[in-house]
């Protein structure tokens, strides 16, 4: 039967099985790369990623993040469904000794640049917990003398790629 269930899909035509991932939640989609080499190849296609993204932003939760900065703790970020009357907790988590600079799409961008000039940055995706740390930065300031830096993080709709400007 798992022979006949495989068959099955693969007899499908490919617009079909993308319009079945395209409505999943991102863990699931997750799971489903472990599936078949095709299944990861259609997932992983940032043509694929794009759209599920454009269609959870018509179809999903909105999230709400905060920070909460509790006496003798350490400061913590909470999302909250943002689409009810309850304001249920999605989900928390810390990012001691990061910053948040900014989200979008769903993306945290971190820094680690609190205590001096290191500018470790990190995409965090909340809804799977995967982070990624970006390359360093190909210019230096050192060599000028003092500085203060201001960093951003958005989506460039006219190239569909996120950005990180340090200024």
């Amino acid at each position: 039967s798992e022979e006949v269930s495989k068959s099955m899909w693969d007899s499908l035509p490919p617009e079909i099985v993308t319009d079945v991932f395209l409505r999943l939640p991102v863990k699931s989609i997750i799971s489903c790369t472990c599936v078949s080499k095709t299944w990861k190849y259609l997932i992983q296609n940032p043509t694929f990623i794009s759209n599920h993204l454009h269609h959870s932003n018509n179809n999903n939760h909105p999230l709400l993040l905060f920070g909460l900065n509790e006496e003798n703790a350490k400061e913590q970020y909470v999302l909250h469904f943002d689409d009810n009357q309850d304001f249920n907790e999605y989900t928390r988590f810390d990012c001691d000794p990061f910053r948040v600079v900014g989200t979008c799409n769903g993306l945290i961008f971190l820094a680690d640049d609190l205590y001096g000039y290191h500018y470790k940055f990190f995409l965090l995706n909340p809804r799977v917990r995967k982070f990624v740390k970006l390359p360093k930065p190909n210019i230096s300031c050192f060599s000028h003398g003092g500085y203060n830096a201001s960093v951003g993080f958005g989506f460039d709709s006219k190239t569909n790629d996120y950005k990180v400007v340090r200024f």
